[in-house]
């Protein structure tokens, strides 16, 4: 794929993706050694169109954001912006809300919320977790992390004022999860290694796991 002069690759695998009471569980290639950028993630939200790029050559993360002009099939680029990465974390999860993007540094167990001019307005280290991989932001903008060698996804509320999170609940005993979304009525779905889709309730009770 050709974006901005560069040639990327797709990296992300074992995704999940909601789109009207639709849950499409993906898989895609992984990233290749040769490989200097790969396109991680891409989210769609209102007007904004995200990319998220790992470039393995500099050892960073780029996003860049555009505005999308739907009559005419335009993009214009509103900001892009880089973030040190480590090497180790070779796949990278994003998701966007009204106000902020989160993303999470597997390797170093960090979570990071930017803004939309690509400032980082919270970091969290998630020390309970041994490799934070998948996230989620819900309807009332909380965070849900799944823990892929852990077997656990927590949710955590943001709290801006002590730039921090807090945890509201972890689920135990989930094999391997990485993607993850939610439905309107808080109904969270993970995606797993081994392609199977799990559905947790909005209070965190796991309660169904089955392949696709």
């Amino acid at each position: 794929m050709i974006f901005a002069g560069r040639k990327f690759y797709w990296a992300t695998k074992y995704g999940i993706t909601s789109r009207s009471n639709f849950y499409n569980v993906y898989e895609l290639n992984d990233t290749t050694n040769n490989c200097q950028i790969s396109c991680q993630a891409i989210r769609v939200f209102g007007n904004k169109l995200v990319i998220l790029l790992l470039n393995c050559e500099e050892s960073c993360i780029e996003i860049e954001i555009m505005k999308r002009f739907w009559q005419s099939r335009r993009r214009k680029t509103i900001s892009h912006f880089s973030q040190h990465w480590s090497p180790q974390s070779n796949r990278v999860y994003m998701d966007v809300s009204t106000d902020f993007m989160v993303t999470v540094d597997s390797h170093k167990r960090m979570l990071y919320c930017f803004n939309f001019d690509g400032k980082i307005i919270l970091t969290a280290h998630l020390h309970s977790m041994q490799r934070p991989l998948g996230i989620h932001i819900d309807t009332d903008k909380n965070i849900i992390v799944s823990d892929n060698m852990g077997g656990s996804v927590t949710k955590f509320s943001m709290c801006f004022e002590y730039r921090n999170v807090q945890p509201i609940w972890s689920c135990e005993g989930i094999s391997r999860p990485t993607g993850i979304t939610s439905d309107d009525n808080g109904v969270i779905y993970v995606a797993s290694n081994n392609g199977s889709l799990s559905y947790i309730s909005p209070d965190g009770r796991f309660y169904s796991s089955g392949f696709q």
